[in-house]
């Protein structure tokens, strides 16, 4: 016959247990291992014992093992509400097994469950803060860990450590590690503390990463672009203008051949970047690879993405500032770029492909206006709307920032079109912003970049702003008041003036009835 299983602990026991313990002089032992043994219970049972063990691990020194055994089975648990519980506690715990108990929080920063993964994120973030030895003990764990971990704990070092010279070779352990598991969360660490790195150090690490970028698109070309290359981009100025111009010859060579197989909005972000980065190609591969596969792929006919041509001719010219003889050669047409005789000044026309060429910006011509009214009409009926639901206000928000930026990237491929239809297109005047941009459209500089870095020169130029302010308003009102003064002046000379008159009108009238009389 089979031994009979221990009967599992009820709520009931568990909050005795915990009254006896709470009000004892001398708790037994046998409550709290009673306590222990919920563990195995069900769900509201583990829940209090995650609560309980915590709050009384201290009574029982000789039990502090099982306390720590307990605690990490119950970050494992099956239930997210009890894993939740026991993160939120087992950091009391932290000093009978530190790298126990620090191990088990980090394991939970990648649970699958967000609650759990918050929870674990709160948690170390305080601790990172409050406890030197546990921040040391986090920061040499982070290359042993997988990569979703490591993406948490990198990114919550680089919000809550601060580094200096002496622990810059930490630092660059870290950045090496992540840029290799967990690429963007590597380059935002090393943006932040990109002054602290030295070149010579940095430079080789950045070298590394595009080398692999380079190779692994040779073998999981579409892989690479979605985990590695495309969530690069935003990072172009953090890795420098020397590495950004390899990345752009990469992608020049290695994407650019591919690129129509890319979805549409892979292959704007990638077209964006190098049109924004477009003085930093050196590379000519680029803007022949990109006229081949990108701009003759444009229609002639038939429905467009105006998106996709604005920013298709912003590169065009962009890059034919550069390159102006390849660009003559591929259009079909000169271009000058300095407006004297140069380079492209001895290319015979080719009508084939200047045919090409001209074609499309005919099309472009045509049916930009067309678009731009369409866009108006559209923003004009969405502002004549007055939803009333939240969620609708927040949908005709979205509906009319997109059709502002369609707006402004039809009325920029009617401008850039001008511009290649005139006598010398690389010199003419390009739009204030591109439709993609933040600040756009019809923003002048650049609000709307993301830098968390100018932050606090921000605020001083706020400060700056408000004492020049104070200091008009202070000057206004002296003269308002010398105002008011001169004006109190010339209020008492006119009374003064208008006295004199009555009295020398009331001098003539005696006058004149002396001489009635």
């Amino acid at each position: 016959m089979p031994p009979k299983a221990a009967a599992k602990v009820t709520v009931d026991e568990l909050y005795e247990c915990e009254s006896r313990i709470t009000h004892s002089d001398s708790p037994s032992e046998a409550d709290y291992q009673t306590i222990l043994s919920a563990v195995k219970s069900d769900q509201k049972e583990r829940i209090l014992c995650a609560m309980f063990i915590p709050r009384f691990f201290d009574k029982f020194q000789k039990l502090e093992k099982q306390s720590v055994t307990a605690m990490i089975n119950l970050i494992k648990d099956s239930e997210p509400e009890v894993r939740v519980k026991a993160i939120s506690d087992i950091m009391k715990l932290l000093d009978l097994d530190r790298s126990a108990i620090t191990q088990a929080l980090i394991n939970s920063l990648g649970d699958s469950e967000s609650t759990v993964s918050e929870a674990a994120i709160k948690v170390a973030s305080r601790y990172l803060s409050l406890d030197s030895e546990f921040k040391n003990e986090f920061l040499n764990l982070i290359p042993t860990q997988a990569p979703e971990v490591q993406a948490q704990m990198v990114g919550l070092v680089r919000d809550e450590v601060t580094f200096t010279e002496e622990t810059l070779p930490k630092l660059i352990e870290i950045i090496s590690s992540a840029l290799k598991h967990c690429t963007t969360e590597g380059l935002r660490l090393y943006g932040k503390n990109r002054k602290l790195v030295p070149d010579d150090q940095s430079a080789p690490l950045i070298e590394e990463l595009l080398t692999r970028v380079d190779n692994s698109l040779d073998s999981d070309y579409e892989g690479t672009l979605s985990n590695l290359l495309i969530p690069m981009l935003p990072f172009t100025k953090t890795i420098g203008d020397s590495a950004t111009t390899r990345f752009l010859s990469i992608i020049g060579e290695k994407v650019m051949p591919k690129i129509d197989e890319l979805p549409i909005d892979q292959k704007l972000s990638i077209l964006q970047k190098i049109a924004e980065s477009a003085r930093l190609v050196q590379n000519e591969k680029v803007l022949t690879e990109f006229y081949n596969n990108v701009f003759l792929k444009l229609p002639k006919e038939g429905e467009v993405n105006m998106l996709l041509i604005e920013v298709s001719l912003w590169i065009f010219i962009k890059l034919a500032g550069t390159f102006p003889r390849v660009a003559s050669k591929l259009s079909g047409t000169v271009l000058v770029y300095t407006g004297q005789p140069g380079d492209a000044d001895d290319e015979t026309e080719d009508e084939e492909k200047k045919k090409e060429f001209k074609e499309r910006l005919d099309y472009f011509e045509k049916v930009a206006p067309d678009f731009v009214n369409t866009c108006s009409a559209k923003l004009k009926e969405l502002n004549s709307q007055s939803p009333e639901e939240e969620a609708e206000k927040e949908e005709k928000r979205k509906n009319i920032t997109f059709q502002r930026k369609a707006m402004k990237a039809g009325n920029n491929v009617r401008h850039l079109v001008r511009n290649l239809q005139g006598n010398n297109p690389l010199k003419a005047k390009l739009p204030s912003a591109v439709s993609w941009s933040k600040a756009a459209p019809g923003a002048k500089g650049n609000k709307g970049k993301k830098d968390r870095g100018n932050g606090r020169r921000r605020n001083d130029n706020r400060r700056s702003n408000s004492r020049r302010d104070d200091d008009r308003r202070r000057d206004d009102d002296r003269r308002r008041g010398d105002d008011r003064r001169g004006s109190r002046r010339d209020d008492d000379r006119r009374g003064s003036r208008r006295d004199d008159d009555r009295r020398r009108d009331d001098r003539r009238r005696r006058d004149d009835d002396r001489r009635r009389h």
